[in-house]
């Protein structure tokens, strides 16, 4: 049974603190992640996108960078690979990026802007609310 206008009040809720977290540099993502190689600074994932949970974004697939001393994080991308859903939660880093990549754990969107990794956990589509591993 629905309750017509409290279903309303608390999708209306949920949305405008969807609109708050993204205004503010979070980015919340659902996404698959398969193993791609090592580069000088880190190992790269590539990542189809399934669910953005809180901010937006427009790419369907990352290219996600994790470095060396990011061990939380590698390892657990690393046993959580397709077709496992993992969610990571990302924090502005900076905005206009000269290259496509950037030292960080995290990625570079299509305006340049890059993302460092704040959180990692197994997807469940609740923000924040999941085991995983936190980061400062």
């Amino acid at each position: 049974m629905s309750c017509g206008f409290i279903d309303e009040v608390i999708y209306e809720w949920g949305k405008n603190i969807k609109n708050m977290k993204s205004a503010i540099g979070e980015l919340v993502l659902v996404m698959t992640a398969s193993y791609k190689g090592d580069i000088g600074f880190g190992t790269v994932f590539d990542c189809e996108i399934k669910k953005v949970l809180v901010g937006s974004l427009n790419a369907h697939r990352i290219c996600l960078i994790v470095l060396p001393n990011d061990k939380d994080s590698l390892n657990f991308i690393m046993t959580h690979l397709h077709p496992e859903e993992i969610q990571i939660e990302f924090i502005v880093y900076q905005k206009g990026e000269s290259y496509g990549t950037a030292v960080i754990s995290g990625f570079v969107d299509e305006s340049k802007t890059s993302w460092k990794i704040s959180h990692v956990s197994e997807a469940n589509g609740v923000a924040g609310k999941q085991s995983g591993v936190d980061h400062d």
